[in-house]
């Protein structure tokens, strides 16, 4: 798409740097429609976007607030250091996202803010902490410590119930187990064992001898 008659220098940054609209929305986090309507000077570049489009391209943020179409695009810098951190950052919002806790995240995103309040302030690299931050911080922490305690005792009482519900089976199968074995030897107690052939051979009276009769001479 053209650079929409380059009434805004992010037209002219945009056709040096060779990128379509939507490949420059993406590329800093924004709808299509919001490119083409600063493109058009129908929407102001906010101070929030222009800093992710310098942050993103390498363009100098002061020339993209001025919007002097008459001064000519300063030389783009080296993103390789800027790039790498973009990345990082990149990668730690991801993980963020995906913390399901609401405590955690509201904690991570105070200290989050707090790093920003830091890297902003060059005259005091550690701002001081408002009265509201310090007590919204205190007090996730203190849910997250709550929560940690509730999961620890819940857990001890699951694993409780399982080593005692366990213990109770044990007992019962040793139970069973041996009525069964008493059932088993009161049943074969009452069985007779059946006489083997030699037994029954010893049980039969002995023959008689036969009478030896005299004969005449």
């Amino acid at each position: 798409m053209p650079a929409s008659k380059r009434s805004h220098v992010l037209a002219i940054l945009r056709a040096n740097l060779d990128l379509k609209q939507s490949e420059l929305a993406q590329l800093v986090g924004c709808s299509l429609p919001t490119i083409q309507s600063i493109e058009l000077n129908r929407l102001a570049l906010s101070p929030s976007l222009a800093a992710r489009v310098s942050t993103a391209t390498g363009a100098d943020l002061d020339w993209l607030r001025a919007n002097d179409l008459r001064r000519p695009l300063p030389p783009i810098r080296a993103l390789t250091v800027q790039n790498k951190l973009i990345q990082a950052f990149t990668n730690l919002f991801a993980h963020a996202r995906l913390i399901p806790e609401r405590s955690e995240r509201e904690t991570l995103a105070l200290y989050i803010g707090w790093e920003l309040n830091r890297l902003k302030s060059a005259a005091d690299p550690y701002p001081k902490l408002s009265p509201e931050e310090e007590r919204r911080i205190e007090e996730s922490e203190q849910r997250w410590e709550k929560e940690q305690e509730e999961a620890a005792q819940r857990y001890e009482r699951e694993f409780g119930e399982a080593e005692r519900r366990w213990e109770r089976e044990m007992e019962e199968a040793g139970r069973e187990g041996k009525r069964d074995w008493a059932k088993a030897s009161r049943q074969t107690s009452k069985k007779k064992p059946k006489a083997s052939v030699s037994e029954k051979a010893l049980a039969l009276p002995a023959p008689k001898a036969p009478r030896r009769t005299r004969r005449s001479a």
